[in-house]
């Protein structure tokens, strides 16, 4: 680990013990001994060069914490000028205290070194061995809380005893059975078997200390003459050489599940000599062996850096710490002087490729400091009533952390909710506006404390613009919290900042992010152009001219007349597609479409075209349809080519022809560019969509006429958080897409390309008063909310358009054969034991089992009533899973079920997606029409909808039930059992007797033993053959035994 430190003592070669304090050149080469204090741990280091600086050690070098090297580059660097910058601000960590009313036995001595060590012992091992105590105590008292484990499971934590009688933290590592586990002390590293009686749980208040005990390996080396196993001398003299001594431990590399590749060297010699390395010194008696491609360490490379400053360095300093170019202040940051070089950085929250917050490292003082300053201002604050906006500074307070925060306002949502950015932790929240106060003058002098970044070089994957949330989750869980490396890959401020960030995997490898995404599925490689073909470039000014510019722009995109009186030459066809090619890559203004034209009418009839994703309602005048349709027929008659297939790079806001999922074209315009596709909208229709590139060409279809669809908004209505939230946009996409509506404009835009403002009825009725009613939004009052129909309605219109029809319910193909119900599977004989599963449970005393395999089920059907019906468990080849998988490919073949008797079969989807077989089992509810069902080969029910249930095929029904309902013997509900929650449909049981079954039950290998098959199937259940299930909840006080 690299650490800040400064030079206390400088002793150059041949200087006779002359030490060197004032501002002086030397070469690394030249100095024989240096003594550093790092200033944030508090300690001295004395970094010696053999055979020239072993003249020079003193007694108090000898004292203090020395190494020997050949070479001081390998533990030095001299600090990069923008690393100075961000650290200069950070005060030293370490500071300086003594211990109070004590004084060493001998003064002129001073303290002693063995009283220094047994200090620092004592210090680190003071709060481990107080929690050693503690759960010592707690857990030898008999009148604890029951904590014994009746169920381990693999790497369970918990508190076992040791041999010694103590109780120690552990973990599960392994269930070798027989009421046995092997557990791991982790605070020890060694394992042990014991039972369950030696075992608790362990309470939450233990859990916080990490484990102290860490796994590791030593590197460099393996066992002599390649074999996979140490010897047993080897072993010994490991153990003789480490156990129980202070060593140094140098870490080379973290493998998987974080094992440590450790070299380790006894304690420091005599001043002058290099520390022994365990690895070698086993190497060296024989041992052990290097592995191979193992190089020895060469430390004779000499390096000639100059570590004091030059006084033109020192006054060049000075004069730029007056006016620093590297601020906090994230606007006003000049990061081009760290283009290309790695940064170090903390990630502090991570919200998508394009948004990740990261900290300059050794930050968290600052924030600290900057959260308490805040606290003491704030806390006692009472709350007053201001009008927030969007990028407001405020103060925010963290109602489950009780900490206070700068912020920022994204988003006014309500009156009392509002979305703010805690800038200096770059996370986004939702507050109540009673926990913001107004942001002092003096808290907006320092700068923002995280910086927003985004990967480049990758996009999202499956063609969309937006980043699934599994990437968004991976990364999240991956870089939060973790140090890494940030390169700004652009040499100016652009927000959020470009970069691309490298830190170690889960072997301890170094990895480029962007690349570690790519790998996994998570993202696609995006080439960046930084500079194209002098014959293919666009020009940049051109490209910058706005859609909406003036009729009059001179453009060079070929346009296509669709007036059929024109002459043939005017349009594109075949063989011009290649002359087309090559002018559109010429350096050109965009071209555009003209505007919509509004009806002159005040009120006018209009068709709903679509409705946009933020609310936008795009409508067609009715009196615009046939001219619309002569257009589209024009424009099919006269562009026939396909789309551009070359390499074209297409800008936001680009006029063009769009070729639909139809085959038809379009006119459109490019709304925006994401990697390969271009999400466009169509001029005509309104709705938007996501294309790839070779289904659009660069040319105007008719740029004489204007647009025909008009977007419009509703006026004097306000949507709930002034934007139309999704289930509001679902409603509206629902009540009026193709609906025929009446349009009374409201207002005029001052630009032909804005919304329109409107009034919109449908069969009469306002609909911003109906989306009032909804709670969907606001309006005033000041229109009708209901319109008269005309005197000209056609009623007889009306009749039809309602009309409702019964004829299809009585067709042969939608009615619902008559099944047999399904036959039951049977248990073998009594006295006989039998694997099986548990497949619910409705009460600790009621279960459903399936037998554990097709032999068990083939015998059960052999003592079956159903063999003279000719049904047998193999009767047919293809087994129920198959058979129920390949309904599954097909199942919208299979009609809806409309017969909704009791025990009537049928195919019912459950919460996975998939399909299964089922039988009803009551009607629930009517209006809509609710079904409860059991799912027959597990025992669970559920209440469906019917679009949820499907008529099953006959095929099916061969195959016996695999659920089989059977009651538990053995035990039954205590007498003593008040003052627990009770099952609603099975009071005599306590919830938490049920949940304790299930966790005796689940996932587990189980033994039944028919007991009685009637009045009710009865058996009794074995976990391992011979202990019973029940067991479990007799010693736990759940049950009784019933003999």
């Amino acid at each position: 680990m690299w650490c800040r430190g400064t030079i206390t003592e400088l002793i150059p070669i041949g200087s006779e013990n002359i030490r060197r304090r004032s501002p002086t050149k030397y070469l690394v080469h030249e100095v024989a001994l240096i003594q550093i204090f790092m200033i944030d741990f508090g300690n001295s280091e004395v970094l010696v060069v053999p055979g020239v600086g072993d003249t020079h050690v003193r007694s108090e070098h000898t004292a203090k914490q020395h190494v020997v090297l050949n070479d001081l580059c390998l533990v030095l660097r001299k600090s990069e000028p923008y690393v100075e910058e961000l650290l200069k601000d950070i005060h030293p960590l370490a500071l300086p205290c003594s211990l109070k009313d004590i004084v060493p036995q001998n003064s002129n001595e001073g303290w002693g070194e063995e009283a220094k060590v047994e200090f620092l012992k004592m210090i680190e091992s003071l709060d481990f061995l107080f929690i050693l105590r503690t759960i010592e105590e707690f857990y030898k008292s008999e009148d604890g809380e029951n904590l014994e484990i009746l169920c381990p499971v693999q790497d369970q934590a918990c508190v076992a005893k040791f041999e010694d009688g103590v109780w120690y933290r552990a973990k599960v590592i392994g269930l070798p059975g027989h009421r046995e586990v092997e557990v791991k002390y982790v605070d020890f590293g060694n394992t042990a078997k014991v039972t369950l009686k030696e075992m608790r749980k362990i309470k939450d208040e233990f859990l916080h200390p990490a484990e102290k005990a860490i796994k590791c390996k030593l590197a460099y080396i393996e066992p002599c003459k390649r074999t996979m196993q140490w010897s047993k001398k080897a072993k010994e003299k490991f153990e003789e050489k480490t156990q129980d001594k202070f060593m140094t431990c140098s870490v080379i590399k973290i493998l998987e599940d974080n094992v440590l590749l450790v070299e380790l060297f006894d304690s420091l010699g005599a001043p002058g000599t290099m520390p022994t390395s365990i690895n070698d010194q086993l190497v060296k008696e024989g041992l052990a062996s290097y592995e191979a491609g193992y190089t020895l360490k060469d430390n004779s490379k000499k390096h000639v850096e100059v570590w004091d400053p030059s006084p033109e360095e020192i006054i060049s300093n000075e004069v730029n710490s007056l006016n620093p170019v590297f601020a906090k202040s994230l606007p006003n940051e000049n990061l081009q002087s760290l283009y290309n070089k790695e940064l170090p950085v903390h990630i502090c929250n991570v919200i998508s490729p394009e948004k990740i917050y990261v900290q300059w490292l050794l930050t968290e003082n600052l924030l600290n400091s900057l959260g308490e300053k805040m606290f003491a201002v704030y806390e006692n604050s009472k709350w007053e009533p201001i009008k927030w906006e969007n990028d407001m500074h405020c103060a925010v307070k963290i109602p489950d952390k009780n900490q206070w925060r700068r912020g920022q306002i994204i988003r006014v949502i309500t009156d009392t909710l509002v979305k703010v950015l805690l800038y200096d932790v770059g996370v986004e929240l939702v507050v109540n506006t009673n926990c913001l106060r107004e942001l002092q003058e003096n808290l907006k002098t320092l700068g923002r404390l995280s910086l927003e970044c985004s990967l480049v070089d990758i996009r999202p994957t499956g063609g969309s613009d937006k980043w699934t949330a599994t990437a968004c989750d991976c990364l999240s869980l991956y870089l939060t919290g973790a140090m890494a490396t940030i390169i700004v890959q652009e040499n100016k401020t652009t927000w959020p900042l470009p970069v691309k960030i490298f830190c170690r995997d889960e072997k301890g490898e170094r990895i480029d992010v962007s690349k570690y995404l790519i790998k996994k599925g998570l993202a696609l490689r995006e080439r960046r152009i930084n500079k194209l073909d002098n014959s293919h470039s666009l020009s940049q000014k051109s490209l910058e001219t706005p859609l909406e510019q003036d009729e009059s722009a001179v453009t060079k995109c070929i346009k296509i007349n669709c007036d059929p009186d024109k002459k043939a030459a005017d349009t594109v066809s075949e063989h011009k597609v290649s002359e087309f090619k090559e002018q559109i890559l010429e350096p050109r203004t965009a071209g555009s479409y003209r505007p919509p034209a509004i009806p002159t009418q005040k009120v006018f009839e209009a068709i709903v075209s679509c409705i946009g994703d933020d609310g936008t309602v795009f409508v067609v005048p009715k009196s615009s349809e046939p001219e619309l349709m002569k257009m589209m027929n024009e424009i099919q008659s006269n562009l026939k080519c396909l789309g551009l297939l070359e390499s074209y790079f297409w800008k936001k806001g680009e006029a063009c022809a769009v070729r639909g999922s139809d085959t038809l074209w379009y006119r459109g315009r490019v709304v925006e560019v994401v990697g390969g596709t271009i999400r466009v909208q169509y001029l005509d229709h309104g709705f938007t969509e996501k294309i790839p590139q070779c289904h659009l060409y660069p040319v105007l279809l008719c740029p004489d006429r204007p647009q025909f669809c008009i977007p419009c908004q509703l006026c004097n209505t306000i949507p709930v958080g002034n934007v139309w939230q999704p289930d509001a946009i679902e409603l509206l996409q629902e009540l009026l897409s193709k609906r025929e509506v009446e349009i009374h404009i409201m207002e005029l835009p001052e630009s032909p390309w804005e919304k329109l403002s409107i009034q919109l009825y449908f069969d009469g009725m306002s609909l911003s008063y109906f989306m009032a009613h909804h709670k969907y939004c606001t309006f005033e009052h000041s229109e009708e909310i209901l319109k008269e129909k005309p005197t000209d309605y056609n009623k007889k219109y009306e009749e039809e358009r309602w009309e409702i029809t019964f004829e299809e319910l009585l067709l042969s193909e939608t009615e619902t054969p008559l099944l047999p119900p399904y036959s039951p599977s049977c248990l073998p004989p009594p006295e006989e034991l039998y694997a099986v599963q548990v497949k619910h449970v409705v009460s600790p005393s009621e279960v459903y089992i399936c037998l554990d395999s097709v032999e068990n089920c083939t015998l059960c059907n052999q003592h079956s009533d159903t063999e003279d019906s000719g049904v047998a468990w193999e009767s047919d080849s293809e087994g129920l899973t198959e058979a129920l998988r390949r309904v599954n490919k097909n199942v919208e073949a299979f009609p809806p079920l409309t017969d909704f008797r009791t025990e009537m079969p049928c195919l019912a989807e459950y919460d996975d997606g998939l399909w299964y077989r089922a039988k009803i089992v009551s009607i629930k509810e009517f209006n809509p029409l609710a079904v409860l069902v059991q799912f027959v080969d597990y025992g669970s029910t559920e209440k469906l909808t019917i679009n949820r249930l499907r008529q099953i095929p006959l095929h099916l029904l061969q195959y016996p039930a695999r659920a089989i309902k059977v009651l538990l013997a053995g035990f039954r509900p205590p007498l003593r059992d008040e003052g627990k929650t009770r099952i609603p449909y099975c009071p005599r049981w306590s919830m938490e007797a049920l949940w304790a079954m299930i966790d005796c039950l689940q996932g587990k290998q189980l033994y039944a033993s028919s007991v009685a098959q009637a009045p009710e199937q009865t058996v009794m259940l074995y976990e391992d053959e011979q202990y019973p299930v029940h067991m479990s909840l007799v010693e736990m006080g759940l049950a009784d035994r019933d003999e």
